[in-house]
């Protein structure tokens, strides 16, 4: 991540310190919100290609039992 905001610690006004630091802390929570954000696209388009890749497999598998027969299934219930 990127490196947080430098804070001169000889400032006068405190208010505008605790200002600039609250903005800092904001500033790197939003940074780390934005690389979760970023994992968790990747992780996605990862899943959406595996889903395409599985998709196409099916796709171009052959059927063994395309016919469903109701004397087979009580065969093998039995």
């Amino acid at each position: 991540m990127e490196q947080a905001l430098a804070l001169p610690e000889n400032m006068e006004n405190k208010e505008l310190n605790a200002r600039l630091r609250e903005i800092a802390e904001e500033r790197e929570s939003v940074l780390h919100q934005l690389g979760s954000l970023r994992q968790a696209d990747e992780r996605q388009a990862g899943q959406a290609a595996r889903m395409e890749c599985l998709r196409k497999f099916v796709e171009h598998r052959e059927t063994k039992f395309a016919i469903y027969d109701d004397a087979i299934t009580r065969k093998f219930v039995e």
